[in-house]
């Protein structure tokens, strides 16, 4: 669960929620193209193509969708976690991998980096969807 959810399930404050809502909406507007998130960096989407922003969008999306029940939340985090599939499924990997290999990528970057922690949450992802969708 997001940060700014917990705090306003905690301290009886919406105003972190809305926080985190208003921020969500920024990402979705600003950052995601054709599916694609990016990181924001000095007034522009940036760096697209990681799994990582896939997973953790996904997370946040799915938290906004327990807070609130809007479905365009769930809809939104379901779009982004099947791309995650689609794009960074790694068979020889067994799991997601955070980048794709490239031509003429060489040394470490030839190599696809499949990080336990970014597959964890993208299974508990999968796993919320499932459980929602069911």
């Amino acid at each position: 669960r997001s940060i700014e959810a917990r705090a306003a399930q905690t301290l009886g404050d919406a105003s972190y929620a809305d926080l985190a809502l208003r921020g969500l909406d920024f990402l979705l507007r600003e950052c995601v193209m054709d599916g694609e998130p990016a990181h924001y960096h000095d007034g522009a989407p940036r760096v697209f193509g990681l799994a990582v922003d896939r997973t953790s969008l996904a997370s946040a999306l799915l938290d906004a969708h327990d807070h609130t029940g809007d479905a365009r939340w769930l809809d939104a985090a379901d779009a982004i976690t099947l791309s995650l599939l689609r794009r960074f499924w790694s068979d020889a990997e067994k799991g997601i991998v955070d980048r794709l290999v490239e031509p003429g990528d060489a040394g470490e970057l030839a190599r696809p980096r499949k990080i336990i922690r970014d597959n964890a949450l993208a299974a508990e992802n999968f796993a919320r969807l499932w459980r929602r969708r069911r």
